[in-house]
């Protein structure tokens, strides 16, 4: 297994390490036809987030199975799983599987959710662009273009604050 500078491994071909600041892994899921993956880059810029952030993007149905066991197998813990899109419900799954793989239930934030998708494991929180309203208990209306929803400052100051529970996830 590769390693990066830090001395931790590299998790596999599927998951891309989009920054290395600390131990709790925060996976990041989209489809190849948003504009997610480079916003998803801009968030793990961000100095506010510490963590190990690691992304897939997929246009298709992917190997999920494939996916939780390498992260799993890491043995680091999934604090967080951030979907965008229609990738949300993919994102719901993954954090699932990882519960049900033995790991805590890591926290899930939905960007621009395309549907809402129950969970097993927990509840998501939703954030929405002001052009996505999304009506659920748990949803944080952000007063931004969906484009800038994950590259706004304050959207990220707001995402960073929940992955390391300086703000509450009640809205």
């Amino acid at each position: 297994m590769a390693m990066v500078p830090s001395g931790q491994p590299v998790v596999s071909r599927s998951w891309r390490q989009l920054c290395d600041r600390g131990s709790d892994l925060v996976l990041c899921l989209d489809f190849a036809t948003t504009p997610a993956s480079t916003a998803f880059a801009a968030l793990a810029s961000s100095s506010l987030v510490e963590a190990r952030i690691l992304h897939i993007g997929q246009s298709g149905p992917g190997p999920q199975d494939t996916w939780v066991r390498e992260v799993v197998d890491t043995g680091d813990p999934v604090s967080a799983v951030l979907g965008h899109g229609e990738a949300c419900a993919l994102a719901t799954a993954v954090a699932d599987a990882i519960a049900v793989a033995g790991g805590s239930p890591p926290t899930v934030v939905l960007f621009d959710a395309a549907a809402v998708t129950p969970m097993r494991t927990g509840t998501p929180l939703y954030l929405s662009s002001r052009d996505h309203r999304l009506d659920h208990e748990r949803n944080i209306s952000l007063d931004v273009d969906s484009r800038e929803l994950l590259t706004d400052p304050e959207v990220v100051k707001v995402v960073a604050d929940l992955l390391k529970g300086a703000r509450s996830w009640s809205t």
